[in-house]
This record gives C-alpha cells, sequence and structure tokens, in this order.
C-alpha cells in the first residue's frame, strides 16, 4: 500500500473577475505523497511519482496496487482530455470524479485502486475520495494508505479552515513525515502539488527524508575481465566448434543468425568439453 494526503487550505487568493456567487475568495488544493513504492517487503521505488495528472486544474493520487492507480488515472485524464476537446471548456472535478466512480463500480472493488481526486473548477474547490467499490465522499481533507493513520492523527490535531499556504504545507510534510517514520510502506521523500485557479505547482522532492549518509567503498562496477573466458572464438558463415568438437556452439550460433563473438566457457558449454 502507498500513502497520500490532501486537504485544501484557505489563504484569501482572490479572483479579478466575477465571483459567479462564490464570494472573492477562492481555496487552494494543497495535496502531498510520499514516494515509496513497494513489492511486498522489498522497496521497489525509492522515489516514485505519486501524484498523477488528470487535467490542467485537477491531480489525483491513491492507494492499493500501484499498477491499477496508475492505469485508472491514466483513463481517467484520457477522458478529460476528450471532454476538453469537444466542449472547448474547462473540466470539472464532478467529470472525473464520476468516470473514475463508474469504472471502479463496474469492477466490485477488484481493481486495487482507492483515489483521492483535488482540483479547483468553476465552482470552486474540491476533495473527493473514491473507493475500489465505487463509493464516493466529499471531505475537507484525507488520507489513505498504510501511513494514513498516523497521519491522519496529526491533521486532525492542527488542522483548521483558515490556514495559511505555508501552514497547509507545514501541515501536510509533518503529516507525512508521521506515516514515513511509523509505517514500513511508507518512505522516502515527500512530494507536494498546490493547485490554484489558474495555476498549478507541482513541488517534486520538497522535503527529502532519509538521506543516505554513508557508501561502501566497494563498488559493483567490475572492470573489464574480471571474469575471466576459456576460449574466444569468431564465427564465419560455417560456425564454429569447441577444441573438443562440441556441436553445441554450432547450434546457438546458427539459431542467431548474424554473425557474432562468441565467448565458449564451461558454464555454456553443455558438454563441458573445454
Amino acid at each position: 500500500f502507498f500513502f497520500f494526503f490532501f486537504f485544501q487550505a484557505e489563504d484569501g487568493i482572490r479572483d479579478a473577475q466575477e465571483s459567479r456567487g462564490l464570494g472573492d475568495v477562492y481555496k487552494r488544493q494543497v495535496l502531498g505523497a510520499d514516494t515509496r513504492s513497494t513489492s511486498g517487503p522489498i522497496v521497489a521505488n525509492k522515489n516514485c511519482i505519486k501524484i498523477h495528472y488528470l487535467a490542467p486544474n485537477m491531480y489525483c493520487c491513491g492507494a492499493g496496487t500501484a499498477a491499477d492507480c496508475d492505469f485508472v488515472t491514466d483513463m481517467v485524464s484520457h477522458e478529460l482530455e476528450l471532454i476538453r476537446l469537444n466542449t472547448n471548456r474547462e473540466c470539472r472535478v464532478v467529470n472525473a470524479v464520476t468516470i473514475a466512480r463508474n469504472h471502479l463500480f463496474y469492477y466490485g472493488g477488484y481493481i486495487g485502486a482507492y483515489l483521492i481526486i483535488g482540483g479547483v473548477d468553476c465552482k470552486g474547490p474540491h476533495l473527493v475520495n473514491v473507493s475500489a467499490e465505487g463509493t464516493v465522499k466529499w471531505v475537507p481533507y484525507y488520507a489513505t494508505g498504510s501511513g494514513s493513520l498516523s497521519a491522519i492523527s496529526m491533521i486532525e490535531s492542527y488542522y483548521k479552515e483558515d490556514l495559511a499556504l505555508e501552514e497547509a504545507k507545514e501541515l501536510i510534510v509533518r503529516a507525512i513525515e508521521g506515516g514515513i517514520y511509523h509505517d514500513l510502506g511508507s518512505g522516502s521523500n515527500v512530494d507536494l502539488c498546490i493547485i490554484q485557479k489558474g495555476k498549478v505547482e507541482y513541488l517534486r522532492n520538497y522535503v527529502r527524508k532519509n538521506k543516505k549518509e554513508f557508501s561502501m567503498e566497494q563498488s559493483y562496477a567490475f572492470p573489464k575481465g574480471t571474469t575471466s573466458s576459456l576460449l574466444t572464438t569468431f564465427r564465419g558463415a560455417e560456425g564454429v566448434r569447441c577444441e573438443a568438437g562440441c556441436p553445441q556452439d554450432r547450434r546457438s550460433l546458427h539459431a542467431h543468425g548474424s554473425p557474432l563473438t562468441t565467448i565458449i566457457t564451461s558454464t555454456n558449454c553443455m558438454n563441458r568439453c573445454i
């Protein structure tokens, strides 16, 4: 599982245009995630990207199976692009929510994508949780994934509706750090994405945690010739044989076709003739 955290923070962003009944204050959406992906007990990637692009005004992350999250968010992004091309308008967050919800509900939870969609559209800021079963929740803040227990305790302790942008970023970092230090499925760095009306700021590796301070002097880059060969031969049109007349190398060379440089060792000669 992965860990993601999102919430919206109000910091007095004023729109020069008419408010369309929304008032004169827009809220920023602040999204955050760690950068560790795991395969069972193995850390598969220390610096993966978990905040996925959906549209110019919305991004999405989620917990569950990495491949499912990647493919579902790509599918939603493509559908939103078609909507923009057909309508020549900015997509609303409800468009992305409807597409993702219908797709996940159809498969009855067998697609392991637990999504959180955040964005700002003509109706203001939105933060929506879409589960793998297709259920939807519109929330002011949310945390999901294996590190969410540690993160949500930090959020519920310090979250308030009038947070300034810097306060929101600091709270996100503290929440994600809680997941990083108290959950083995979360780790590495902190990514942030700030969405506001007409602008998106993606802060890759905003905070780098658990830096590797020491490396062993021994290198894994072995010089050429470290592994010795017993015999080196060059094939012509008719192929070659081992010195003891083994046909094993002739068969393998003819199968590949083009002229090759062949190294014959006691490990690739099946008859151990050399």
